[in-house]
């Protein structure tokens, strides 16, 4: 065989002596099937981390490149308390402080311990339309206080208000004179009702009633004292009976 080391060209008959050097491992890199002889810690290659200190070290490793072969690990987190420069495979063990509270505006999810950092965003009423706005709140807390009448009878009364700012209206008379007069009235609503004669022909006409009363006229027949419809006689001693009693005496 021309391939075999010791190959002899002037032999005829094959003794099945060729040697062929190479690998003779077959978990070697280079292992060679046909190779029967060499020095085999010389010649077989076996890829893997020669470094001791990583944790994929191969003792039977003799080549490959270290930087891509070597696996180091540790925590790879630069943010990390416990951050490894020389590891390049994370292990699941980064320590990272942060804020742990949903509600905070720094809460980190990633962090597997809270350090006591949590910053709360200043909480308040945020509507400036109302009585207590917070300028510098940034979260609305529902203590929002709107002003407004609160009385359900008045006649402002407003559902949404909170507090009462003095505003209620109460409408009605607020003349004292007036038959309907209301104490409690704040805003005179013109529905005094003056009761007297309206009758421009009667002796009490009242120009100022405006609801109306009874009224006084003259007598049709003044002489006619016990009211038979005539003025006579009997008028006259009807008078006469009565002439000189003290008013009131029994």
């Amino acid at each position: 065989d021309e391939t075999a080391d010791n190959y002899d060209a002037g032999a005829n008959v094959d003794d099945e002596s060729c040697l062929y050097t190479g690998c003779m491992d077959v978990e070697a890199d280079n292992y060679d099937a046909q190779a029967n002889t060499g020095d085999q810690d010389a010649l077989c290659l076996y890829s893997g981390c020669m470094d001791e200190l990583a944790s994929n070290y191969n003792a039977q490793a003799n080549t490959g490149d270290q930087e891509v072969l070597c696996a180091y690990t540790g925590c790879t987190n630069p943010d990390a308390d416990n951050y490894n420069v020389g590891a390049n495979l994370d292990d699941g063990s980064c320590i990272v402080a942060g804020c742990w509270y949903a509600d905070a505006s720094n809460f980190d999810p990633a962090s597997t311990y809270d350090d006591g950092s949590c910053e709360f965003p200043s909480q308040g009423c945020t509507d400036a339309a109302a009585f207590n706005y917070n300028e510098n709140a940034v979260t609305d807390n529902g203590s929002c206080l709107y002003g407004g009448c609160t009385y359900l009878d008045a006649d402002n009364f407003n559902p949404d208000a909170t507090v009462d700012d003095g505003s209620c209206v109460y409408a009605g008379c607020m003349d004292d004179t007036a038959a309907n007069y209301d104490d409690g009235a704040t805003v005179d609503d013109g529905s005094c009702l003056n009761v007297g004669c309206m009758d421009p022909d009667g002796l009490n006409y009242d120009e100022s009633a405006n609801f109306p009363g009874g009224c006084d006229y003259p007598d049709a027949c003044p002489g006619d004292i016990n009211y038979d419809g005539f003025v006579d006689v009997s008028d006259l001693l009807t008078f006469f009976q009565f002439y000189g009693m003290e008013c009131g005496a029994e």
